[in-house]
């Protein structure tokens, strides 16, 4: 018998405002160049639509009293609710997110890319299955997920321990402490397996979620900053911990208010919004594969740590001393189309399956066009042509939904679980179905799980 790792319940939080492509109506965007961009809001917004092909329609925006940790709290107890599992017997609590909680345009930290992904840059490390991202959690959890959760323990893993998250936009310190680090485990720097940079002087989401839920004081409780594929880093890294036995039951939360970190003049503003989901996950055990069966991780963070990281707004006389979420849309994509499908591929190799065995494909929600190129690059890999895949394999909530970061995979997950958007009708989690998960992201980073949905108790 071998343990494996299956969501026994799903929950979101959609916001309640809804913003339509046409309410950009009066923006004024500007370019790299500080200048606005020769062209009408008008004919912007009909080039997003049409042109670009992103496949936005409308967005959904927190209220202005909301910040992200509200819409995970409320994803949570709607995950709860779903998966029916007792407070008490939950073992951790992980939410993925970006950026602090922000209530005002602007963010005061700079956490894109992650502090571990410019480590790895700054250390010219070249190793893409060498992960590395950040965490953000107590004196307390950090001890616990030492002592076995294996989130930041091994001898080949490079660990830097912040008391304090520097927000002037310096690192020197950390990348010499970094060196530093590096040096005492005697190791050659090609030999890592993952970089990873503990923050303990900054909010902890997951800690904030864990009191507002009631949890166990021994109920391990950290955040993961790993981009757009946080959440589903999130979910993998309870697999496993789940395998050492550490825990039975866990809530794996993603959350973002993206509206709050997008400059009002940048054109992507119409790309990113708001929301949280989760799932409630548990190990069980099973002579066959269920759940969560393989997965694939790597962290390209040589070249492409800065295809995005965070800002000033492109309008040089906008008052706001916050930064925001800027991106090299052009590269990224490139990046993405042509990386993803070989991650997926490496989790189908390693399930020893083929394209061919998958149900459904659930991306993250980056932009309708990203996502199709994603899913052909994948099909090509196996020979096939654009018109030998199925049919209905590819949900999509972006044109509703836009696109939330973490949030994207486990709100639509929500959704199909429930049956509770008709624009989903044709989609299901079935017994013995298998589904693919895959995201990517700031890091630039990208995973992909295989999932097989087990039969219901």
């Amino acid at each position: 018998m071998a343990i494996y790792t299956v969501f026994r319940g799903t929950g979101s939080c959609i916001p309640d405002i809804v913003w339509k492509n046409t309410d950009f109506k009066d923006a004024v965007f500007y370019g790299l160049d500080g200048k606005i961009v020769d062209k009408s809001t008008q004919q912007i917004i009909g080039d997003f639509r049409d042109k670009t092909k992103v496949g936005i329609e409308e967005r959904r925006y927190a209220r202005p009293d909301q910040s992200a940790s509200d819409l995970g709290f409320i994803a949570a107890e709607r995950t709860l609710e779903s998966s029916g599992f007792d407070r008490d017997t939950i073992g951790c609590i992980s939410v993925a997110h970006n950026f602090e909680n922000t209530y005002t345009l602007g963010s005061k930290l700079d956490l894109v890319p992650s502090f571990a992904a410019r480590i790895k840059r700054e250390l010219g490390i070249d190793v893409p299955g060498m992960i590395a991202y950040d965490i953000v959690t107590n004196w307390e959890d950090l001890r616990r997920i030492k002592d076995g959760y294996g989130i930041a323990s091994g001898e080949k893993s490079l660990v830097v321990e912040l008391d304090q998250t520097p927000t002037d936009g310096n690192l020197s310190g950390v990348y010499e402490m970094a060196r530093e680090k590096l040096a005492d485990l005697g190791i050659d720097k090609e030999g890592l397996e993952k970089i990873v940079v503990v923050h303990k002087g900054i909010p902890n989401m997951a800690g904030k979620l864990k009191t507002r839920l009631g949890l166990r004081p021994e109920t391990v409780a950290y955040s993961i900053i790993f981009g757009c594929p946080g959440w589903l880093q999130a979910v993998i890294q309870t697999d496993q911990y789940f395998k050492l036995g550490k825990a039975k039951r866990a809530l794996v939360i993603g959350a973002e208010t993206l509206s709050r970190v997008s400059d009002p003049h940048d054109m992507d503003r119409m790309i990113y919004s708001d929301g949280g989901g989760g799932w409630g996950v548990e190990a069980i055990e099973s002579e066959h594969p269920v759940g969560i069966v393989s997965y694939a991780v790597r962290s390209d963070a040589l070249e492409y740590a800065y295809l995005l990281k965070m800002g000033k707004s492109y309008n040089p006389n906008f008052q706001c001393d916050g930064l925001f979420l800027k991106m090299e849309g052009p590269k990224l994509f490139k990046y993405a189309a042509k990386t993803v499908p070989h991650v997926i591929k490496e989790s189908l190799d390693k399930a020893r399956m083929t394209i061919d065995n998958v149900n459904m494909g659930l991306f993250h929600q980056a932009n309708q066009r990203l996502d199709e190129a994603m899913l052909h690059g994948t099909y090509r890999l196996y020979g096939k042509t654009p018109d030998q895949i199925p049919k209905n394999v590819m949900p999509l909530t972006i044109p509703w939904l836009g696109n939330n970061s973490v949030v994207t995979l486990p709100m639509a997950s929500d959704l199909i679980a429930k049956g509770t958007d008709t624009r989903l009708k044709d989609y299901s989690f079935r017994k013995g179905d298998v589904i693919l998960f895959a995201s990517v992201g700031a890091g630039m980073n990208s995973n992909a799980v295989v999932y097989i949905v087990p039969p219901k108790d």
